[in-house]
């Protein structure tokens, strides 16, 4: 779930305010994509997130 809380900082330019830094900020950013796997290979989901 972290991942894609994240991914929606980044996208709706959150991420200078929630991390205090800039550093990880990607200016503009309009797609995410979120992967997450549970095991090895037994369960993998992807998700793309859209600026809103």
């Amino acid at each position: 779930i972290m991942s894609a809380v994240e991914c929606y900082y980044q996208l709706t330019d959150m991420i200078p305010d929630k991390h205090l830094s800039s550093k990880t900020f990607v200016k503009d950013a309009q797609t995410g994509l979120v992967n997450s796997h549970a095991g090895t290979g037994t369960s993998i989901s992807n998700f793309i997130l859209r600026r809103p």
